[in-house]
């Protein structure tokens, strides 16, 4: 974590807001040079507006070289992937709390990634199943996507919309899968938590990122089981979308249950995850070209918290018959953000930035659109972060 400080209105630096070992990652942000742009003089709320990413005292930006100074003895450097345009800003030295980030010249290679196994995959869901069980009592119900192609992304300008992010719009093409028509609930979750005794990232940090409805904050005490930290729980909300888990906690279910149902079930790809909720037909929202409202979705604070899954179906609904693809929680993606077109490889686990989609029940209607795209670490998680799971058609 790091912090952009000012002297006056233009930029002094980057500082650390902890320490850091030689050899760590102090942030990992998308590297997509802005034209015409000069960091140096951005003022707080310029730098604020062209984050894609903020929270309070921390700047996730793009550009990230030009606010740190360079200096002949250096105490960090970068370490772009030009590919992805991503760029980790690695410590050389052990950096002590509030010490100021001094780039070395020169930018450091890429580590080299093992190659990644793909896993067995133990069984493909027969054509007549729409529904696994992982426990007694317990299962995971999923609509098919047939296969071909479909527009993804924004090819118009879209009020609140990212430009860069989701333009521009082209065709994808994909084979046919079954994506699980709700998030993971919170009931869901549980049962992977009794049978493994996991313990999720928020759990073992003792603290996550909560929404309050004013600002985003971290707040101890705050996990899955207390969403919005003590005094707080979900004994109530068995059958409402899980929350406070991390990308990492995600994945770690998917193996999970994998193991259970005898089926390979992973995180969507982004395309998978857009074609599921917009279909063929270019749509903007899940049920079409009309803004939401109140009555197909959980947004924009309406209902001030997470709502149970299928409430707002089928006016809600996706083409395909997925519920909550709109607002109620964020939906992690196995994909690491990068700028479009996507490349035709999946970028391996190392690479700690993933793309959710779809909106929480914070959100404005311009994030609820099917193309919205946002990115959070891996190890992230808020009262407003879930995720739904795929296997193959």
């Amino acid at each position: 974590m790091i912090h952009v400080v000012y002297e006056g209105d233009n930029v002094k630096g980057v500082f650390a807001a902890k320490p850091f070992d030689a050899g760590q990652v102090m942030e990992h942000a998308p590297a997509f040079p802005l034209r015409d742009v000069d960091w140096r003089f951005l003022s707080p709320t310029l730098l604020k507006a062209r984050c894609r990413r903020w929270r309070e005292g921390q700047a996730l930006v793009l550009g990230l070289a030009t606010l740190c100074n360079v200096s002949a003895s250096p105490n960090a450097a970068l370490r772009p992937d030009g590919e992805l345009n991503i760029a980790d800003l690695v410590a050389l030295r052990l950096i002590e709390a509030g010490e100021e980030i001094l780039l070395c010249h020169e930018e450091l290679p890429l580590p080299v990634v093992p190659a990644v196994t793909a896993p067995v995959r133990m069984q493909t869901l027969p054509p007549a199943a729409e529904r696994l069980t992982l426990v007694p009592g317990i299962g995971l119900e999923f609509v098919r996507v047939p296969a071909g192609s479909f527009a993804m992304g924004t090819g118009r300008v879209a009020p609140g919309g990212y430009q860069l992010i989701d333009n521009p719009q082209f065709t994808h093409c994909l084979p046919e899968y079954r994506l699980a028509r709700y998030p993971i609930t919170v009931a869901q979750f549980a049962a992977f938590v009794r049978a493994t005794g996991y313990r999720t990232d928020a759990e073992a940090l003792g603290k996550a990122w909560i929404f309050d409805g004013g600002q985003w904050r971290v707040l101890e005490g705050a996990d899955w089981q207390h969403p919005r930290g003590p005094g707080t729980d979900v004994a109530a909300k068995s059958a409402h979308p899980v929350t406070q888990v991390s990308w990492r906690d995600a994945v770690t279910f998917c193996r999970w249950a994998s193991e259970a149902a005898r089926v390979t079930i992973e995180l969507p790809s982004e395309p998978e995850w857009e074609k599921a909720a917009r279909g063929t037909d270019g749509r903007s929202w899940c049920w079409g070209e009309d803004p939401p409202t109140a009555s197909c979705c959980n947004f924009g604070w309406n209902v001030n918290d997470t709502t149970p899954v299928g409430t707002y179906s089928p006016a809600g609904d996706s083409p395909y018959g997925c519920a909550d693809m709109a607002g109620n929680v964020w939906e992690w993606t196995a994909d690491t953000f990068v700028y479009y077109p996507l490349p035709g490889v999946t970028a391996p686990e190392s690479h700690e930035v993933r793309v959710a989609r779809g909106g929480g029940f914070q959100a404005s209607a311009a994030n609820l659109r099917c193309a919205f795209r946002s990115w959070f670490d891996i190890r992230d998680s808020s009262n407003c972060g879930g995720f739904r799971v795929r296997t193959s058609g």
